[in-house]
């Protein structure tokens, strides 16, 4: 086993080690930079071209939504104070049409009022026209009949 051992380290110290220069080493170095250099040109230039022009959109698009933001914030700030000045003079058109309105239905009720009462005075003074006619023909008639139960009483007698 020991001889083994021996064998592999003789093996690894003798020629092709791990720090062998020879002509690979700067052939790796060129092989490297080319394609660093090819990869630059055909995959990352492109790459990062399209991401800078997408990046530019997005800030140009990102700019315009913000004006945009802030006039429509602007115009709704307009809106809200007409709407307010409208809510306000509205409220105060009800409240002087609503004094109107009822000032015309007292005048109504008050016209109404006058003629209901108008209408139970006429009828008053009726119904008391129609009672006295009433009284007189049964004056009348109970003088009649007075007369005429006196006059069966007494008509025997007299």
């Amino acid at each position: 086993m020991t001889q083994l051992f021996i064998f592999l380290t003789l093996e690894e110290i003798g020629r092709g080690g791990l720090f062998d220069f020879g002509a690979t080493l700067p052939l790796l170095i060129i092989q490297f930079a080319i394609l660093t250099f090819v990869l630059n040109v055909i995959l990352y230039n492109p790459i990062l071209n399209v991401l800078n022009e997408r990046n530019e959109y997005l800030l140009s698009t990102l700019t315009q939504a913000s004006d945009l933001l802030n006039e429509a914030n602007s115009i709704t700030e307009k809106y809200e104070l007409d709407l307010q000045t409208k809510r306000k003079q509205i409220q105060a058109d009800l409240a002087t049409s609503e004094k109107v309105y009822k000032q015309i239905w007292e005048l109504e009720l008050q016209m109404i009022q006058k003629e209901c009462d108008a209408y139970v005075t006429k009828y008053n003074t009726y119904l008391l026209t129609e009672k006295e006619n009433a009284f007189k023909v049964l004056e009348t008639k109970i003088d009649s009949l007075g007369v005429q139960i006196l006059g069966k009483l007494f008509g025997n007698q007299l």
